[in-house]
């Protein structure tokens, strides 16, 4: 974080909407099922074996979900402030937005063992330090107990939850 910004005074930086979409598949990508046995469980409507997440999932939808949890205005907020100082410091430009920033800031921020620091970034490092301030910010989801198997097929069959 670089210098404490109010929300409504955030700018999104070149390449944010691009970045924003990636960070959105890459909490797709680590969304766990809230159950009895603890965490644990793709849903399934996005799991893809042998395939890519970016062919399942619709951040479109992840989008949806966020604004119902009442986590939009928040993580959005903590992305347009880490790429804005990421180029202020120059650790990223806007063409390295292309190359899985979003979701390299959702692993890095959660310490999901992947991330900036394993990757071909320039400034790996630097840029894993400047995600560890933001705190964790992982989707959970729960069968509802009364749903269909049609419900179950789509996003309405489930209880949505940002763990922070």
């Amino acid at each position: 974080m670089c210098e404490a910004v109010e929300p409504a005074e955030l700018v999104e930086p070149e390449g944010f909407d691009e970045f924003w979409r990636d960070y959105l598949v890459g909490l797709a990508f680590t969304a766990q099922e809230d159950n009895e046995e603890g965490c644990g469980g793709v849903l399934p409507m996005w799991s893809n074996p042998g395939g890519s997440i970016e062919d399942v999932v619709d951040p479109d939808d992840v989008e949806r979900i966020l604004r119902e949890c009442g986590d939009y205005d928040d993580l959005r907020g903590d992305c347009i402030d880490f790429l804005a100082c990421a180029f202020q410091h120059k650790y990223l430009t806007p063409d390295d937005v292309a190359g899985g920033a979003g979701s390299n800031f959702h692993f890095t921020r959660n310490r999901h063992g992947a991330g900036f620091w394993d990757g071909d970034w320039k400034c790996g490092n630097e840029l894993t330090y400047l995600s560890h301030p933001y705190s964790t910010a992982e989707l959970m989801w729960r069968r509802k107990p009364d749903a269909t198997e049609e419900e179950l097929d789509g996003f309405e069959g489930y209880e949505w939850m940002v763990v922070h």
